[in-house]
């Protein structure tokens, strides 16, 4: 329980300006589309969200795409809506709409609003007569919750995306080390929850890369998260590797694998604050002793090999983490 909460509340101090910044963000959106009289506020509602999420990437471009999107869907299905009154029907019109739509989305995700656009207006129009109005109205509202989004993720509690970004990878990397410290440990069914919680925070580290104008930036995280994702395969393999020792193996290695432990903790705290590799030191030692006799006398040669692997992708990481803050100060 102790262990648990040390991960969550420091998550909780990184996550709550987000959070807060989504709240003003919505609530902002709804109250001036309330106050201008556009039809339906929660099109601006959701466009902020979107806009302040944590995982959206460059602010302006999240608004950009949201628009471009729905632009894009409305005037498809405006122009679809127009051959209405020719008694086209309503499934063909659908077809129509949504199959070069479908076929942007395909193509460049970034679009993936334009045929939910669609739809609106054209059963807007259906309902009301008005594709037109709709169409505009949909522009306006996703256009007045991109403006409010990007103004509140700006002004309240701002926090520098490039520096987030990093912070979230420091974190994945303590997360990392304490993954192998369960498995090392025996504590599987922990270590499977913290895996699962990894990969997904992998994947949103991804996702916001995307959205990286500058080429450069994007480089130092394409390269970034999938050195990550290596570390963790080197640590679920390695997980793997322990728990097929008999339990007289394990038990006559436990004390090299707490070492281990440490020192691969030591050395993720070192990559994150950039300092030198000196923990290479206590873990070759560590590893040394892992890999040797055991209470059998049977050395593994396996466990050496990937201990070598898990050493070079933490160097690799020092060296990815140092490119992308050299990456973000060139830009800046």
């Amino acid at each position: 329980m102790t262990s648990t909460l040390a991960t969550i509340v420091p998550r909780l101090g990184r996550a709550w300006p987000d959070a807060l910044r989504m709240l003003a963000a919505a609530l902002a959106a709804y109250g001036l589309s309330a106050a201008l009289g556009l039809p339906d506020g929660y099109w601006a509602v959701l466009t902020a969200l979107i806009v302040t999420r944590p995982s959206a990437g460059g602010l302006v471009r999240a608004g950009a795409d949201r628009l471009a999107a729905t632009v894009a869907g409305a005037a498809l299905a405006t122009a679809r809506a127009a051959i209405r009154p020719w008694g086209v029907p309503e499934p063909a019109l659908i077809a129509v709409a949504l199959a070069p739509l479908s076929l942007l989305v395909a193509w460049d995700e970034r679009f993936r609003a334009a045929p939910m656009a669609a739809i609106i207006v054209l059963s807007g129009g259906a309902a009301l007569g008005s594709p037109v109005a709709i169409a505009l109205a949909r522009v306006a509202e996703v256009m007045l919750g991109a403006a409010v989004g990007i103004l509140v993720s700006t002004v309240v509690l701002p926090t520098h995306r490039t520096r987030r970004r990093r912070d979230d990878a420091a974190a994945i990397l303590a997360d990392l080390a304490r993954l192998l410290d369960l498995v090392l440990g025996g504590d599987e069914e922990r270590a499977r929850l913290l895996q699962e919680a990894i990969r997904r925070r992998l994947r949103a580290l991804a996702i916001a890369g995307m959205g990286e104008p500058s080429r450069q930036r994007r480089a130092a995280e394409a390269t970034l998260v999938p050195l990550l994702s290596r570390l963790l395969s080197d640590v679920a393999i390695l997980g793997r590797a322990w728990r097929s020792l008999d339990p007289e193996e394990r038990h006559a290695r436990d004390a090299a694998a707490r070492d281990l432990a440490a020192a691969v903790g030591t050395a993720t705290a070192a990559i994150a604050a950039q300092a030198p590799p000196a923990w290479r030191r206590s873990f070759e030692e560590a590893a040394e002793r892992l890999g040797a006799a055991g209470a059998s006398g049977v050395v593994l040669p396996a466990l050496p090999f990937l201990l070598g692997n898990l050493r070079t992708d933490l160097l690799a990481l020092g060296r990815a983490f140092a490119a992308d803050t050299a990456s973000a100060t060139s830009a800046a």
